[in-house]
């Protein structure tokens, strides 16, 4: 257990509750007893992505918080003790994957492709048209870049999309994609999107290996036929 303090991130229901204990702002809370996952303890994510994978409705609420008395288990935490710091917006919640994580290959540059094999390996790029892809299980991809594609196969791997007409697919896990309007010439995020394979982003069934973004306003999607003619 790690007595020392954590900045993490906490996802809530659109009243503030979390597992019926509703939460503010601004304040700090603290539990007695053993610390045990999903029984005694206040739970956050150190990787803010990984919060996706508990709440994904469009009308959730999303924290910065500080822990204390820190047990990890897999990709989320407890503590005995928490500190609402404050809200942030799902497009900050993705910006801040983009900043801190720690992929085994990254790329800044344009056209700068990245990808990985191994469990848990990240990948991430930012350059317009650096496409980023993983096959390991629990390794996440993100692009920030214009026409940059993400993917993944393997099992509870989150693919990142978030630049302008860019694409995202996943075999097993999530796919997190960005609507982006122009208004008076300029390029506007409007929403993103997040969701699991097998479930629906506005009203359209996330299928396995199959590529969605947004095109004027819809959500568009195409099966992955690279692989299908392997």
């Amino acid at each position: 257990m790690k007595k020392s303090k954590i900045i993490g991130y906490k996802a809530f229901n659109k009243d503030w509750t979390c597992r019926e204990f509703k939460y503010e702002v601004g304040k700090t809370y603290t539990i007695k007893g053993k610390l045990e996952l999903c029984l005694n303890g206040f739970h956050f994510c150190r990787n803010s992505c990984d919060v996706l994978n508990y709440y994904l409705d469009i009308n959730c609420k999303y924290a910065l918080i500080e822990a204390e008395n820190v047990k990890d288990d897999d990709d989320k935490s407890v503590c005995s003790k928490i500190t609402i710091l404050k809200e942030i917006s799902k497009n900050e919640l993705l910006q801040a994957h983009k900043n801190n994580i720690k992929p085994n290959e990254a790329t800044t540059g344009e056209y700068a492709h990245s990808s990985t094999t191994g469990d848990y390996a990240n990948s991430s790029t930012t350059g317009r048209g650096a496409h980023s892809s993983t096959t390991g299980h629990g390794a996440h991809s993100s692009t920030t870049g214009q026409d940059a594609h993400s993917s993944t196969t393997g099992k509870n791997s989150i693919s990142i999309a978030v630049g302008i007409k860019s694409k995202a697919k996943a075999e097993n896990g999530f796919i997190t994609i960005s609507n982006w309007i122009k208004k008076n010439g300029e390029w506007v995020l409007k929403e993103v999107k997040s969701q699991q394979v097998g479930k629906k982003i506005k009203g359209k069934t996330i299928k396995p290996n199959h590529w969605y973004w947004f095109k004027n306003n819809k959500l568009m999607e195409e099966e992955n036929k690279w692989k299908q003619q392997q």
